[in-house]
């Protein structure tokens, strides 16, 4: 992928970024601030051989997670008195990938039908309500409500967990 491919790449899922990074912030500034850092990463790699457009696009959503994770623990160091945790704690790192199977599982046999499915093209593909609507056969409204739905089962659910 070219330099400016992944500047159009960039600039098409711009707002679902912010999104996504305003979210995980609170914080519009550091919201900016995050997808400017992604912005420059993403330039800096785009010679590098990557991937098709829909990996390059999960590549993106992925790495503004980690610059959010990053910038999160850098608050919390500086607003708390301990240090970061810098080790590695391997039963974490297993009760972590436990609770997503378990996540992952609900989406698969827990969902609805419906839900999961507009929840898969939303998340995965990356598709507005309007392709979701169009790609199912349904009115955008009922995409809007079985995204909501679904949202809050997974919500409920990882709450139990």
């Amino acid at each position: 992928m070219t330099a400016d491919e992944s500047t159009t790449a960039f600039l098409s899922l711009r707002m679902r970024l912010r999104n996504l990074a305003s979210g995980m912030l609170r914080s519009e500034t550091e919201a900016d601030d995050a997808l400017q850092e992604l912005f420059v990463r993403t330039w800096r790699n785009a010679p590098s051989p990557v991937r098709e457009e829909t990996h390059y696009r999960a590549f993106m959503f992925s790495s503004l997670r980690n610059i959010c994770i990053d910038t999160l623990r850098r608050r919390s160091f500086t607003d708390g008195n301990s240090a970061p945790d810098r080790g590695h704690d391997p039963m974490r790192q297993v009760e972590d990938r436990d609770l997503i199977d378990k996540i992952g599982q609900f989406i698969d046999n827990g969902l609805p039908d419906a839900s999961r499915k507009v929840f898969e093209l939303y998340v995965h593909e990356q598709l507005d309500y309007a392709e979701i609507a169009a790609r199912l056969g349904i009115s955008v409204e009922a995409a809007r409500t079985a995204m909501s739905r679904a949202r809050k089962a997974i919500r409920e659910h990882t709450r139990r967990l």
